[in-house]
């Protein structure tokens, strides 16, 4: 699954935990967890066959928007929500070195140390339009937990 994604579900999932109680470590702690096994779920859909242009102008795009959110709910939400989209990314962060990988593989190739990003893992194989839609309803999400 794309950047953009785990970034949206992490930030909802620890944004969420932090209207409901950001003093709370057992609830803040449980979040982290959730935000970072997020990751094992979006991970079961797999990524369109797009070209490196194609998937740094969609993660780009998105990410942009992300930030955005994050700057204007800064004061109320957004730092939990960029915490929740660091913790839901830590698997790719690990396994594409900080993702030097996907800009020269050669140079630094990708582990999988995370048995998530092992061949055989993707359950579903969506098109272009059910990726782009899986990332709007996430951020749509996201956008929801932060205004409401």
């Amino acid at each position: 699954m794309h950047l953009n994604a785990h970034a949206f579900a992490g930030a909802a999932i620890y944004a969420t935990a932090a209207r409901l109680d950001p003093a709370s470590a057992p609830v803040m702690g449980a979040a982290a967890i959730a935000a970072f096994g997020s990751h094992f779920v979006l991970d079961k859909v797999g990524e369109p066959r797009w070209s490196r242009a194609q998937h740094t102008l969609f993660d780009g795009a998105f990410m942009a928007l992300f930030a955005a959110l994050v700057a204007a709910s800064w004061q109320d939400y957004g730092k939990f929500m960029l915490l929740g989209a660091l913790l839901a990314n830590i698997p790719d962060i690990w396994d594409k070195k900080f993702y030097l990988s996907i800009l020269d593989p050669e140079r630094w190739p990708a582990f999988d140390d995370f048995f998530c990003h092992r061949k055989g893992y993707e359950s579903i194989k969506p098109t272009a339009s059910v990726t782009v839609l899986l990332s709007v309803l996430l951020y749509a999400g996201t956008l929801v937990v932060v205004v409401a």
